[in-house]
């Protein structure tokens, strides 16, 4: 079970924006405070010769592995196995969006990419009930309405 979202909107990462906005993404990774999936009970050791800067295998973000971070080469791939139906790449910016699916990580990852966002964006959901809400980037902060 799980509650399906969707969304048509995209949000824009300027270039210049890409590496940095990757490695906060990556970054990420070190939150286990903030990921729902998990090993239960938690019995997964972390590999000695693991590089990722998440210590615990034993917990992760919905539709990741728990070393995302080294197992991904760039913030397209994460997109796309965060459940985003379009990841493209043009001469100025990564443009990413379309998504319809059961909720995950999105959330997270949105508010770790905000900083690096284009300004007044905002990025439309609508749940399985009905429910509606948006994700509005100004200011490199991302607020939900």
């Amino acid at each position: 079970m799980g509650y399906y979202v969707e969304t048509a909107d995209y949000i824009t990462i300027p270039l210049a924006n890409v590496d940095a906005a990757w490695e906060a993404a990556k970054q990420l990774n070190r939150r286990d405070d903030l990921k729902h999936g998990g090993h239960y009970p938690a019995t997964l050791e972390r590999p000695r010769d693991s590089r990722s800067v998440s210590m615990n295998p034993n917990k992760w973000f919905s539709w990741l592995p728990w070393d995302y971070d080294v197992r991904y080469g760039s913030l397209d791939e994460l997109l796309e196995e965060l459940g985003f139906e379009s990841v493209e790449r043009d001469a100025d910016s990564l443009r990413f969006g379309v998504y319809n699916s059961k909720t995950g990580a999105e959330e997270s990852f949105l508010r770790a990419l905000a900083p690096f966002v284009a300004d007044n964006q905002v990025m439309r959901w609508m749940g399985e009930d009905g429910c509606t809400w948006q994700c509005v980037f100004e200011g490199g902060r991302m607020t939900i309405r």
